[in-house]
């Protein structure tokens, strides 16, 4: 099994090592943070598209809620088991091996996750600029970046200086968001109410009126809606820094993803009181134009709460990739720089800084950004599953591991059932755009495979550079090595 060995000796010979700080409430900030983006703002408008009615639309939030759930229990069990940060990454190493986690890791950080964060950047700075643009069908795109690279960096800063205080500004944030949903939710009751009192009740009177009941565009329609709720796993990323984590791993997901399904359908509920299913349908930001149908003057503070609630998806973004960065240079698949630990602020910190520059490249330098994420979503899908599978044949293969957790084998197998499905999704809607997903991570991945992990033997001139690089980090941030952690495979 796992040694719990993972440190190196500091310059006073004590263990470098990151630091148990985050708590159950903290854990509960981070998910929370992580689900809700800017999806549950934009989202709906999909899910009622393709399942044509409001009851339906409910019943499938809900239903996404659900598996999101599912899911997570699966997560929760295989984090008590392999108690390692880094996530899927870790997860496919111990029960497939080095390859498979190198292309897991590769996938989700130097490609998808830099991505997505790039996207979060820009839908922040999109909201913010939006209130003193407020006629413009679209905001400048200079300023836009603009103001997501300031935000990348602002939040890479804070990371690499305090996990204390980058868990407070997600716990502050999350706060926001729930305020931001019950705003809404608050006034669509109200709505509702006077509604009922005189009479105006046509809406939901027949609820299911219109439902499409083809399963394609029920399955497109559930694609959609866990979008929104994507994020689920973000805990298990950061597993070494989690306070009693067998406990509070659970509890936090329990608590997290039934809170946020809770305020999902609520806020839908909300919106249909207010808007008509066909305004809804013609809205490109559906939270926006309920703000200005039902705040009048105080319509502004929609964007501005959007924002807030994008920039802690983004917080959370920095808080989770760099740690599978960190490890995958500590196991020794990426370059060992990017494994030091500051020794002033425990935290990683090269790791932090590589993955803000990725995310800064592909703001700087992409142009069609939603584009690349539509190229990657089997490939998301994929990075959940693999691990559960890698769950279920640990159990198979090695039934003696300790686990401290552990859910029933229904839960796994009914979450790979829909998943699976799910995966089948995107080859039936843009198989086009699967195959280049794939082969981006394929051409990219091979390569840096091949260079950084088979190739041991590498010119000394190639040594001697990564040495030197390594030991001016170490220099400039004050930062110690960590040793390989060791993780048995197969």
């Amino acid at each position: 099994m796992e040694s719990a060995k993972h440190s190196s000796q500091s310059q006073d010979g004590g263990d470098v090592r990151l630091k148990r700080t985050i708590g159950l409430r903290n854990g509960i900030g981070l998910i929370v943070g992580m689900i809700i983006g800017s999806g549950i703002f934009v989202s709906p408008k999909g899910v009622l598209q393709h399942t044509g009615s409001i009851g339906a639309s409910l019943l499938l939030w809900t239903f996404c809620g659900f598996i999101a759930l599912l899911g997570a229990f699966s997560y929760a069990e295989i984090g008590s088991v392999i108690p390692v940060s880094g996530g899927p990454y870790v997860y496919t190493l111990r029960a497939f091996g080095e390859f498979p986690a190198f292309m897991m890791m590769w996938m989700m950080v130097v490609i998808r996750e830099s991505v997505s964060v790039a996207v979060v950047a820009i839908a922040c700075g999109n909201y913010i600029i939006e209130p003193f643009f407020p006629l413009c069908g679209q905001q400048p795109e200079a300023a836009v970046k603009l103001i997501a690279l300031i935000v990348i960096i602002g939040t890479v800063a804070l990371n690499c200086v305090s996990v204390k205080w980058a868990t407070r500004l997600q716990d502050s944030l999350s706060f926001t968001k729930i305020i931001a949903l019950a705003a809404i939710i608050i006034a669509g009751v109200v709505k509702l109410v006077i509604d009922f009192q005189v009479g105006r009740t046509s809406k939901f009177s027949e609820p299911f009126k219109g439902t499409n009941y083809n399963p394609g565009e029920w399955g497109l329609g559930f694609y959609t809606g866990m979008f929104s709720y994507s994020g689920w796993s973000s805990l298990n990323y950061v597993v070494e820094e989690i306070k009693n984590p067998n406990r509070n791993l659970t509890l936090a997901i329990v608590i997290s993803i039934s809170m946020v399904t809770f305020l999902y359908v609520m806020t839908n509920l909300a919106y249909f009181v207010v808007l008509a299913p066909d305004v809804v349908l013609e809205s490109n930001a559906v939270a926006v134009t309920f703000g200005n149908k039902l705040f009048g003057v105080m319509s502004w503070c929609i964007p501005l709460l959007v924002a807030l609630s994008t920039l802690g998806s983004l917080n959370g973004g920095f808080v989770v990739a760099p740690r599978v960065i960190f490890v995958a240079a500590r196991q020794g698949h990426l370059p060992h720089c990017l494994a030091l630990v500051s020794l002033k602020y425990v935290t990683p910190i090269t790791a932090c800084i590589f993955t803000g520059l990725l995310t800064v490249i592909v703001v700087v330098f992409s142009v069609d950004l939603y584009k690349l994420i539509s190229y990657f979503s089997f490939l998301s899908t994929l990075m959940l599953v693999v691990p559960v599978i890698g769950l279920l044949y640990l159990r198979w293969k090695h039934p003696d591991i300790p686990r401290p957790v552990k859910v029933h084998i229904i839960v796994h197998l009914s979450f790979l059932f829909v998943s699976v499905i799910t995966l089948i999704l995107p080859f039936y809607v843009d198989p086009l755009g699967v195959v280049y997903g794939i082969l981006i991570v394929v051409l990219t991945g091979l390569p840096a495979y091949w260079f950084g992990v088979i190739w041991k033997n590498k010119p000394a001139i190639i040594q001697k550079y990564m040495h030197y690089i390594t030991i001016g980090l170490q220099k400039l941030f004050f930062a110690a090595k960590t040793e390989a952690l060791v993780i048995e495979t197969g």
